[in-house]
């Protein structure tokens, strides 16, 4: 494998990833990790093995970030379903955060419902 002096990177961009779900991210890691490889034995792209590295890296950012993303209403995991984020603003302090929504909102609202009616049937608050 080799390991040629780095040349200048363009600057990180997984947010170029975000909208992948955790499953098709892996996916995509496997098709570029195995093109790495391949580029690293034939040694002919020294800058395109370090541009494949870097974008390696870009995509693992974005599955972690998917990965421990929750949805607000439901609670189900950004590695098993889709997740939408947006900011929202606190009505405290006027700070903003990231939240987290299920894409298929039918589908959140469905996982949802049994939980609301359990909690509501055994009198309020969990």
């Amino acid at each position: 494998m080799i390991a040629p002096n780095r040349p200048p990177s363009l600057p990180a961009d997984a947010a170029m990833f975000a909208p992948l779900t955790t499953d098709e991210n892996t996916v995509l890691r496997y098709h570029l990790t195995s093109g790495w490889y391949k580029q690293g034995h034939l040694g002919n792209d020294p800058a395109g093995w370090w541009e494949t590295a870097d974008l390696l890296g870009d995509l693992h950012v974005a599955w972690d970030a998917a990965f421990h993303a929750t949805c607000r209403s439901c609670g189900v995991s950004g590695g098993a379903m889709a997740l939408e984020k947006y900011t929202v603003r606190s009505m405290a302090d006027g700070a903003e955060h990231d939240e987290w929504q299920c894409a298929d909102r039918e589908a959140c609202a469905a996982r949802f419902a049994p939980d609301l009616d359990r909690v509501l049937a055994a009198g309020g608050a969990r």
